[in-house]
């Protein structure tokens, strides 16, 4: 993310969260440092709450992407 809004970007700051809207660039994957001190950087998917500090350490780099796949891919993975 850009350190401020550029073109048509619109960011709304709530006492938990920014939304971001109108950032028209498409990514294989969205890459996040996991905060170290305060932040609490969090995935909410569907019914799913997932603390990045709880897949790898604060201050660590991760990757989120979307991987679709058979039933049976995801079984054997």
């Amino acid at each position: 993310m850009p350190a401020q809004p550029e073109y048509n970007t619109k960011w709304e700051y709530f006492d938990d969260h920014i939304r971001v809207t109108n950032y028209d660039v498409i990514f294989d994957a969205v890459p996040v440092v996991i905060g170290k001190v305060v932040a609490d950087h969090t995935l909410y998917f569907k019914d799913k709450i997932v603390p990045l500090k709880d897949l790898y350490k604060p201050g660590g780099y991760v990757k989120i992407r979307v991987v679709r796949m058979s039933l049976i891919e995801y079984l054997l993975k």
